[in-house]
């Protein structure tokens, strides 16, 4: 069952470096409409994938998360998203977890996917940092990218879209977000 739950991480990776390679193509393809639009089709397509393949992914993550542990299920994938070569991805962890409780910990660890997929997506970044820092009774975590960034107007327009829904989901958390960003990447804080 691992070995099945690793096999479909490990194509979901492959789609995403297949999706962002395409994507670049349609932004290169600029007057050969055609080409574009065959290539968006294909873009479409890996995205309806992606999404049935994530899905069936996270139902299976459950079980392995709690046998691996937060910490060490961050720092996997991590390592699946940094060897697909869709990007550079450094991981760091400090101090030790606290006791807290699966189903917590299992909501944290899917904002901090969604952070990283979001960066993915849009940030056309080559390098991304991932930091744990664990306190007594505080969990501090940071996703940065050197990509694109996006100004406070583009934010503004964002508020309908996941960004928001991410910044609801830590809310509920009982958490604090905070997002900067500018030309030199973006750099996302959640406590």
């Amino acid at each position: 069952r691992i070995a099945g739950l690793q096999c479909l991480e490990y194509i979901a990776s492959q789609l995403l470096a297949v999706k962002l390679n395409l994507s670049s193509s349609i932004r290169n393809a600029g007057q050969h409409a055609l080409q574009a639009a065959d290539l968006q089709e294909s873009v479409d397509l890996l995205t309806e994938a992606m999404q049935d393949l994530r899905d069936t992914s996270h139902n299976l993550t459950n079980e392995r998360f709690l046998r691996m542990g937060f910490q060490q299920a961050v720092a996997d994938f991590c390592d699946q998203i940094h060897s697909s070569g869709a990007i550079k991805v450094v991981f760091q962890s400090y101090g030790k977890p606290a006791e807290t409780g699966n189903a917590l910990l299992l909501s944290i660890f899917r904002v901090i996917q969604e952070f990283i997929q979001n960066a993915l997506k849009h940030a056309q970044a080559h390098t991304l940092l991932v930091q744990l820092n664990f306190q007594k009774d505080v969990l501090g975590i940071t996703v940065q990218d050197d990509g694109r960034g996006f100004s406070p107007d583009q934010h503004i327009a964002l508020s309908g879209s996941g960004l928001n829904n991410l910044q609801e989901r830590v809310q509920s958390l009982n958490g604090i977000l905070e997002i900067s960003s500018d030309e030199s990447g973006t750099s996302i804080y959640l406590e």
